[in-house]
């Protein structure tokens, strides 16, 4: 098991910054599966605050796929965003989620 710290750039829908810690367990094969909880600092249309997510995922070969939604009453200055999504990226592209 490894812990990993990612920060990212959020654009879209939301725009801000957020900074997630990783804990991967990483099988013999070198697939992996991950958890993390995420602090979102940024805006909402007009409403700027901060929010956590919860996320989880795995990765095969180069291709991470995730899943994650806002925990509920977690954020400040936000409205709640209810609802789960899902995403895949290559460890090669920035993070973008929308």
């Amino acid at each position: 098991m490894i812990e990993i710290h990612v920060s990212e750039t959020f654009g879209g829908d939301i725009e801000g910054n957020g900074v997630v810690r990783f804990l991967q367990a990483v099988r013999p094969d070198r697939t992996a599966s991950f958890v993390g909880i995420e602090r979102v600092t940024g805006r909402i249309g007009d409403r700027h605050g901060t929010f956590l997510l919860q996320d989880a995922g795995t990765l095969e070969g180069k291709t991470v796929s995730c899943e994650w939604f806002v925990i509920p009453d977690s954020g400040t200055g936000m409205p709640p965003a209810p609802g789960t999504k899902t995403k895949s990226v290559t460890p090669d592209a920035k993070s973008d989620r929308k």
